[in-house]
């Protein structure tokens, strides 16, 4: 179907309207009544907004706090289908931040740091990363031999990278292109010793 742009009068916004479907009323609104809102209440209350309409589109019944400190926002969401909402390896809450990231940066021209957490799945998901490159490390130093994580998102290598970043018998590395990148924990060579 081909798109049409109609331009709805005192709205300051175009509405795209099908040429094939049923012609669509455009309820006149006034730019103080569309702009007014956001600009009052700030990133912060335009993210949670945001955020709980596409929510209430995946789920119902799941509610947001916020809590801003340090230029960072962050969003906590309790309640409503958490599976659903985290995706498969947290696919779903990646995407969900990074579109309200975008859209809060483009209406206020700043970049804010935006962290959204599904029933702490962010938190739990850093522990256990942290243990597991501890135990990794630990198996690559006894080993000598390089040991690779599968692919992981820049969030979640960074907490590995932070992670070993005070073991000095070990160095981390991502590694390939993209988004996904494996992240490799290599022994470091100790001096005037082979390494077993």
């Amino acid at each position: 179907a081909r798109a049409r742009k109609a331009f709805a009068p005192n709205a300051a916004r175009y509405v795209e309207v099908l040429a094939e479907q049923p012609r669509v009323a455009v309820e006149e609104t006034k730019r103080e009544s569309v702009d007014a809102p956001a600009d009052r209440e700030g990133p912060a209350e335009l993210g949670r907004q945001v955020l709980q309409r596409m929510i209430d589109f995946i789920t119902s019944g799941a509610t947001i706090s916020v809590k801003n400190s340090n230029d960072r926002i962050e969003y906590h969401v309790q309640g409503g289908n958490t599976g659903v909402l985290i995706g498969k390896r947290g696919q779903t809450l990646e995407a969900m931040q990074y579109l309200v990231d975008k859209i809060v940066s483009k209406k206020f021209e700043k970049r804010f740091r935006l962290q959204i957490d599904v029933e702490d799945y962010l938190k739990n998901r850093r522990i256990n990363l942290e243990n597991m490159a501890k135990k990794m490390g630990e198996k690559a130093k006894r080993t000598g031999k390089p040991i690779s994580f599968g692919q992981m998102n820049a969030h979640d290598r960074r907490i590995v990278h932070i992670a070993l970043k005070a073991d000095e018998q070990v160095r981390t590395q991502s590694m390939g292109d993209g988004f996904y990148r494996k992240l490799v924990i290599f022994p470091k060579k100790r001096n005037g010793r082979k390494q077993k």
